[in-house]
């Protein structure tokens, strides 16, 4: 039996990613706004880290806690969307 060729593309698609939001090291709560700048787990500052991968953002996210002047604000999956289409 002949084999079959594959017509795809192994290339695998772009990741898109979330400048307003960044990756740490934590292994669970590992998402975090822009104006965190330092993760109080594991110490990771927002300069030195990636931004975040969209799907995960949105796939895996119910809510993320911010800072905003001071005070922590929950964003919930709704507004993360708004969020992230307005901006």
């Amino acid at each position: 039996m002949e084999a079959l060729k594959s017509t795809r593309s192994l290339v695998p698609a772009p990741i898109t990613t979330n400048d307003n939001f960044w990756d740490c090291e934590c292994h669970d709560v590992y998402i975090h706004h822009k104006t965190h700048l330092e993760c109080n787990q594991c110490g990771a500052t927002r300069e030195e880290q990636p931004d975040s991968i969209q799907h995960e953002l949105l796939e895996y996210c119910e809510f993320i806690e911010i800072v905003i002047g001071g005070q922590h604000v929950r964003l919930m999956y709704d507004d993360i969307v708004d969020f992230t289409e307005v901006n």
